[in-house]
């Protein structure tokens, strides 16, 4: 019986730094993709914001000069 990649075999130090450096590249990946999402969220939030004050600007412009 033939053994199939019998000659691509690497040694196990050589395999041990190449899982780390894969497993630190998407660690790196998901921390990015994390970021992402939270300033995803934080334009979210902030459109929200906009869409309920701006709709009623010049009341809160009376609000806050009458609050002066």
């Amino acid at each position: 019986m033939r053994r199939p990649f019998t000659s691509e075999a690497i040694d196990v130090t050589t395999y041990g730094r190449q899982r780390d450096k894969l497993r630190e590249e998407l660690t790196l990946a998901q921390i990015d993709r994390h970021a992402e999402r939270i300033d995803e969220l934080d334009v979210e939030g902030i459109l929200a914001f906009a869409e309920r004050i701006l709709p009623r600007a010049s009341d809160v412009w009376v609000q806050v000069l009458g609050a002066v």
